[in-house]
């Protein structure tokens, strides 16, 4: 999968539950919000390679998505959708067929969005799934991946498969079932050590 921004990516509002930045209210959120690590670097790229379902610009207040204003949404090779959110401009039309790492944008401020970034989101069969793992990030605000693989990510993929926790080779990791609380908590918190570690 390659990184919406070439410099690497930041994120600056996680995946579910949150603070909404314009009401203060817990909110969730299905997407995660990122900017890129180096300065000026706003092209957005295909995360993978797919077909364009939309690319347009939503103004009516009515429309839910004229949150995002600025968008597009293709159907991944891979099954799932992809949103990128808040775009300045649109490089691709609807219909288009794109390669992995192919511009689809410009990182805007377009609808409901409080700076410049991207709104990432990939759904799962209609359901808004988590796109953190999928980006080798932790699901936290100022977490950081480099185009580069970060070692903690390696580090701790080779503790869980080993642990009996993940199963599976290179990106394709998935849970082992069943996966009970107390692996979990293990695994999170193995997780947390990694991230923080000096």
């Amino acid at each position: 999968m390659t990184l919406p921004f070439e410099s690497g990516i930041r994120v600056t509002s996680p995946f579910g539950a949150r603070r909404d930045p314009f009401t203060g209210a817990l909110s969730e959120h299905t997407g995660i919000d990122l900017v890129p690590l180096r300065e000026g670097d706003l092209a957005v790229r295909a995360a993978v390679s797919g077909s364009v379902l939309q690319s347009r610009m939503v103004t009516d207040p009515m429309n839910r998505t004229s949150e995002w204003g600025n968008y597009v949404s293709f159907l991944g090779d891979d099954g799932r959708v992809y949103y990128h959110c808040h775009l300045a401009s649109r490089a691709v039309s609807q219909g288009e067929r794109i390669a992995e790492g192919q511009a689809l944008g410009v990182a805007g401020q377009t609808g409901r969005a409080t700076g410049v970034h991207l709104h990432f989101e990939i759904r799962e069969g209609g359901v808004p799934i988590d796109p953190s793992a999928f980006l080798g990030v932790g699901n936290i605000t100022g977490a950081e991946k480099s185009p580069a693989p970060r070692m903690w990510y390696d580090e701790a993929a080779a503790w869980a498969l080993d642990s009996g926790i993940l199963r599976g080779t290179g990106d394709g990791l998935a849970l082992n079932e069943p996966c009970t609380r107390g692996m979990t908590v293990v695994f999170l918190h193995r997780l947390w050590e990694l991230l923080h570690r000096t």
